[in-house]
């Protein structure tokens, strides 16, 4: 997979050191990824979540969130948001993570 917008990891991680390895781990991963549907991003992060049209990796032993797009029939995977787990669980950070509209056309759906 192609990731689209890393630059916002690179902001996330001036703030959040500590997720560097995480983070790291994950563009691995995910860069060597085939997916052509959500199930088989579970088979490679079981913890994703799919909350249309986002998905949501759980990075970090469940300790940071990326929330993404996924187009799979161009293989890339395009992210809007990094956030703590705390940022996350906080009503303002759910609400900031899951109400963001994409300023460009929507990307596929998986089937």
């Amino acid at each position: 997979m192609h990731i689209n917008r890393l630059s916002v990891i690179d902001r996330f991680l001036r703030k959040n050191a500590s997720a560097r390895n995480p983070m790291a781990a994950w563009i691995q991963k995910t860069e060597a990824a085939l997916w052509e549907k959500f199930a088989d991003v579970k088979d490679t992060f079981n913890s994703a979540d799919y909350k249309k049209p986002y998905t949501i990796f759980d990075v970090g032993g469940n300790n940071y969130r990326i929330l993404s797009q996924i187009d799979y029939p161009i293989q890339t995977v395009t992210i809007i948001k990094v956030a703590t787990h705390k940022e996350y669980l906080s009503t303002r950070g759910r609400l900031q993570m899951n109400g963001i509209t994409p300023r460009s056309p929507p990307l596929s759906v998986p089937a």
